[in-house]
Formats: C-alpha cells, structure tokens, sequence
C-alpha cells in the first residue's frame, strides 16, 4: 500500500517532521497494475496555503521505503462557476421534413460520435429561434443542428446538416463549425445564426493511372470563389482504384480526387489531381 502524509510546512510535522505513521492517507495496490498512474482526492483544502505530500510505499509484509521527494501544490482560491448563453435563429428553404435538432458542443470532429455535447440534443418545432442557457464558462462553444427524419440523433442518409460558421476554411472535417467563446467578460453571445443545407449522395470509382504513389483521396466540397472552399466530406484509400460512396450537398459542389504523396490529406502543388463540379 501508500501512504501519504500532508503537512502545510516543508519539514512535515512539527515535532516528527515527515513521519509514515502520520499518514493521513492509506491507499491499497491490491488492483494497481505495474507502470500505471493512480490519484487520489485531497480535501477540504484552505486557500492561499501551500501544501507538502510525502509518499512511502509499504511491501505485504510489512517493510517500508524510505520518504519519497516532497511535493508541493498551492490551493488557489477558488473561482466562482459562472454561465453563459447561445441563442439565435436557424433557417432552412428546402423541402426535407424531420425534427429540428440542435446541440452545443466544446470540440468538434469528423461526426456525431466525436463531438463533446455540453447540452442534450434539442428539438424544435421548425426554423426560426434557439437558445440554450447553463453553459459553464469560460469555455469555446461550437453550435450544430441536423433535420432529423428517422429519430436516431445523428445526420445520416440526405437529413439537412447546419452549423455555425464564419470564414470558409480548408478543413477535412464534417462540421466546419466556428468557434464561439464565452468568458467572464462575455457571458452572452447572440445572432448566432445558420442555415441548414439539403445533401444527395454519389458513388463512383477513382483510379490512379498515374506515377505517383500515394493514398488515393476523394473530397466532396462547397464550390466559392477563391482557393477556399467548405468540405464535407472525404474518404481516403491505400489502393490504386476504390469504389467510393460520398455525401454530397444537393447542388452547388465539387468533387476532387487526388494522389495524396505526402499524406497530410491536402491537395498540393505538385500532386495529381481531378476534378468535376454539380
């Protein structure tokens, strides 16, 4: 087992300085697998005082080690919790029918399951206004939505998808979503406002009949002036030829597939490329 002795001076006690019988901590490694990290909560603590823990580890049979390093830690006064609130209007000008669903995350991926939702998954009776109260700052906040025809919480088949967003970026991702950041200072933000966006499907095949060597990639994109453009979706493959299956917004895209050489997923300079736009 541990033990952990905690003092509020370097020495330890101030009569036995640091001391295994004046322990207050007792903590067993009957479940402790070799190399791994094991904590333990130390509290109530008063703030503005620094803390000493010494550490002795102790055999099944009685013997124990000499007194660890002394560690310290300062128990910083405590913040008050405050909270903020998202609030908005969505709209969407297309046919598809479903439940209006939206949801606030802290980190964003490549879908549904990667997300951290901070608030359940909300319906709505249609577009028009949301608000979601009780978020704990400060923290950066990402704002989604789908259409939800089947019930399953999550964007499938041709369900509209929305999301907050500022600028047109470069990334790989589904949820292209902007950051909102709320803090002591900001508690509120409003107008964060979106439109949902009808998706189809295509499928097709993609061959590499050139010299280069590399994974084969495939990116479905929102077409926009410039070199920037929105992705929606992608899909890699090792092999020279793939059939691919992608989810694609209902009109106004691109495809673009090329030979990925460098493998960082971008389409660059001197890496063969195709493309066709809808």
């Amino acid at each position: 087992q541990y033990k952990v002795q905690i003092a509020t001076s370097p020495t330890g006690n101030a009569q036995f300085g640091w001391d295994n019988s004046l322990a207050q901590i007792s903590v067993s490694t009957s479940n402790v697998v070799p190399g791994s990290l094991v904590s333990e909560i130390v509290g109530p603590l008063t703030s503005g005082v620094t803390y000493y823990f010494a550490v002795w580890y102790g055999d099944e049979v009685g013997n124990w080690s000499s007194v660890s390093n002394i560690a310290s830690a300062y128990a910083s006064l405590a913040l008050p919790i405050t909270f903020g609130t998202i609030s908005g209007n969505m709209s969407y000008s297309g046919s598809f029918t479903g439940v209006y669903k939206v949801a606030i995350a802290t980190a964003i991926g490549e879908g549904v399951s990667s997300m951290n939702f901070v608030t359940p998954i909300t319906s709505f009776s249609g577009a028009g206004y949301y608000s979601f109260s009780g978020l704990q700052l400060p923290n950066t906040f990402y704002v989604v939505g789908i259409i939800d025809a089947n019930g399953n919480d999550s964007p499938d088949g041709y369900e509209p998808i929305g999301y907050f967003k500022t600028e047109p970026d470069f990334s790989a991702k589904i949820w292209n979503a902007a950051p909102i950041y709320l803090g002591v200072s900001s508690q509120s933000a409003s107008n964060i406002n979106f439109s949902f966006m009808d998706f189809s499907a295509i499928s097709g095949r993609i061959v590499n009949n050139s010299e280069q060597v590399g994974n084969l990639v495939i990116i479905a994109s929102h077409s926009v002036a410039g070199e920037n453009s929105y992705n929606f979706t992608e899909s890699t493959f090792s092999a020279l030829s793939w059939d691919y299956n992608l989810r694609v917004p209902a009109d106004n895209y691109k495809i673009t597939a090329f030979v990925d050489v460098n493998g960082n997923r971008l389409l660059d300079s001197n890496e063969y490329f195709a493309a066709a736009s809808a």
